[in-house]
């Protein structure tokens, strides 16, 4: 009977492991976006063919 504890502990400790990891994952990956949005169109930098001058 206590195997059966110890199991599902193991389980529910997996399960919020991976749930925080997914979500951590997510924010990362959001920020990621963002970031690479902003270098892609807001700055570029002067000897590129985008640049005005």
């Amino acid at each position: 009977m206590m195997a059966f504890w110890v199991c599902a502990a193991l389980v529910a400790l997996l399960t919020v492991a991976l749930g925080v990891y997914r979500r951590e994952a997510r924010k990362v990956a959001l920020l990621r976006r963002k970031i690479s949005t902003f270098q892609g169109g807001a700055i570029r930098p002067a000897d590129s063919p985008g640049a005005q001058g």
